[in-house]
């Protein structure tokens, strides 16, 4: 009979124990906003190392949620628009660099691929200031480039 307890007990503790762990845990979650966005445009979440499709929906009101579970983390995902959309002309993406986080993205649509603001990846934000720090490199060296043919 003490063991049947014991095992009553450890089980009650264990689901206790695992419905009360952060909501999330090893989960990620991406809520968008992209102005200019029309309602009911179906929008997919690529993974790029691996070409599969994690997530898919419908954009409504300029917004739109993905979740999953990344094995890997960080990866490199895309927001991309739908087969559908693409042969309609409506084509954009954008990346991300994320491990399993809760990401906010903000965006307008004629900004997209790279003029989008994220927050909720310390990964992405290193990566953002990476792709400012080579794009003002780059500006700068044009620059000087198109003075000195001048």
């Amino acid at each position: 009979m003490p063991s049947l307890h014991f095992f009553i007990v450890t089980a009650v503790y264990f689901s206790i124990h695992v419905s009360c762990s952060a909501p999330g845990e090893n989960k990620f979650a991406i809520h968008g906003e992209i102005n200019g966005i029309v309602d009911s445009t179906h929008v997919m979440l690529q993974n790029l190392r691996t070409g599969q499709y994690l997530d898919s929906c419908y954009v409504i009101s300029n917004k739109f949620d993905f979740t999953g579970e990344l094995k890997n983390e960080p990866e490199e995902l895309r927001i991309i628009s739908s087969l559908e959309e693409m042969k309609k002309g409506n084509f954009f993406y954008t990346d991300l660099l994320i491990g399993n986080e809760n990401i906010t993205l903000e965006a307008h649509l004629e900004d997209l691929p790279y003029n989008v603001s994220t927050s909720g990846s310390a990964t992405q934000s290193e990566a953002d200031r990476y792709h400012q720090d080579s794009s003002s490199g780059i500006l700068k060296w044009t620059g000087s480039r198109n003075r000195f043919h001048s």
